[in-house]
């Protein structure tokens, strides 16, 4: 397959699945539905982080520490903003400190 059908295929995709937001904006979802949507930008936001845990084994040793203070932190006080500063906080310092090689 080259890579102009794939880029192709992947803007329809992506055209057809914003243009199903206009086309059904008067129907009606589930309250389930609904409260499975609101997971959708945390699930996200894991899915990039655990993509980017295996990115450099040299790394591991400053980005455990950081996710597990970002987790916590998100455990303790249920606010985005405190569990992505703490995270990113204790991988700076942490950066800092133990430098990879």
């Amino acid at each position: 397959m080259s890579l102009a059908v794939l880029i192709a295929g992947m803007a329809l995709g992506l055209y057809v699945l914003r243009l199903s937001g206009f086309l059904l904006v008067d129907v009606r979802l589930s309250p389930a539905f609904e409260r499975g949507l609101r997971f959708v930008p945390v699930a996200a936001l894991a899915a990039l982080v655990a993509a980017g845990l295996g990115a450099t084994p040299q790394d591991a040793a400053v980005r455990a520490p950081a996710l597990a203070a970002g987790g916590l932190l998100a455990w303790r006080f249920r606010r985005p903003w405190v569990c992505v500063l703490g995270g990113v906080g204790v991988y700076v310092l942490l950066g800092a400190l133990y430098p990879a090689t």
